[in-house]
C-alpha cells in the first residue's frame, strides 16, 4: 500500500511540473505589469490614414449661404452672365481671407462630378479651368492635386481643345459631357462657383 502511495504522489508531483511547463506567455504575465498580452494585435499607428482636408472641414456648415451639395461637391451656379475673369473674382469674393473655407470657379477631380453637376443646369457656365497661363497646358485654379481629366476622361466636345485661336484660352462646360475651350474676355456667360478647403492660386490662371 505504501508503495501505491509512494507512486501516486510521484505522478501528482510530474503533472504540477508539466503543467508549469506549458503555462502560456499569456498566462504567466503579472497581472499588475501594465503590459498587454502579446497575441493583442497593436491598435493602428495615428497618421496612417489619408485625411482629405474637407473632413477637417465641414463644407455643409462653413461655406457660406447659396452653395449647395452637387455630386459631392458644394457649389453654387450663378446665372449673372460675366467674363470669366469676373466670375472668378466674383467666386473667391465669397468668402473672407481668414476663412477656413475658400471659394473658386469649380474644378472636378473626375467624371463622376462633372457629370452630376452638369445635370443640375440646362445653363453653359465657366469652369476653373484654363490656359491662359502657358499656351496648351491646361491648369485648374488650385493648387490641390489633380490629374483630371486624364486619359480616357472624356470632358470634350468635339475637335476640342482647339488651339486654332490663341485667344480661346478659358473652358466653359454645357450640360454633362461637352467642354468648349472660348475667349476669356469676349464671352459673356453664368459660371459654377465651389467652396471648399483649397485657396484658389493666380499663378495658375
Amino acid at each position: 500500500m505504501r508503495g501505491v502511495l509512494v507512486g501516486l504522489l510521484l505522478l501528482a508531483g510530474c503533472d504540477r511540473l508539466f503543467a508549469l511547463s506549458t503555462v502560456s506567455t499569456h498566462d504567466a504575465r503579472s497581472a499588475d505589469d501594465g503590459a498587454p498580452p502579446l497575441d493583442t494585435e497593436p491598435p493602428d499607428a495615428p497618421g496612417d490614414a489619408v485625411v482629405d482636408p474637407m473632413v477637417l472641414v465641414d463644407a455643409s456648415t462653413s461655406c457660406p449661404a447659396g452653395y449647395g451639395l452637387h455630386g459631392g461637391l458644394m457649389v453654387r451656379e450663378v446665372t449673372a452672365p460675366q467674363t470669366w475673369l469676373v466670375a472668378m473674382q466674383d467666386c473667391v469674393d465669397d468668402v473672407g481671407g481668414n476663412s477656413a473655407v475658400h471659394t473658386h470657379l469649380i474644378v472636378y477631380t473626375n467624371d463622376i462630378q462633372r457629370g452630376q453637376v452638369g445635370a443640375t443646369t440646362a445653363n453653359a457656365f465657366w469652369i476653373g479651368y484654363s490656359d491662359r497661363r502657358f499656351e496648351a497646358n491646361y491648369l485648374w485654379v488650385t493648387n490641390e492635386p489633380n490629374s483630371y481629366p486624364g486619359i480616357g476622361d472624356q470632358p470634350w466636345a468635339a475637335n476640342e481643345p482647339s488651339e486654332d485661336d490663341v485667344d480661346d484660352n478659358c473652358v466653359l462646360q454645357r450640360g454633362v459631357d461637352d467642354w468648349d475651350t472660348v475667349d476669356c474676355a469676349g464671352n459673356f456667360i453664368g459660371y459654377m462657383c465651389e467652396c471648399d478647403a483649397y485657396p484658389s492660386d493666380a499663378n495658375r490662371y
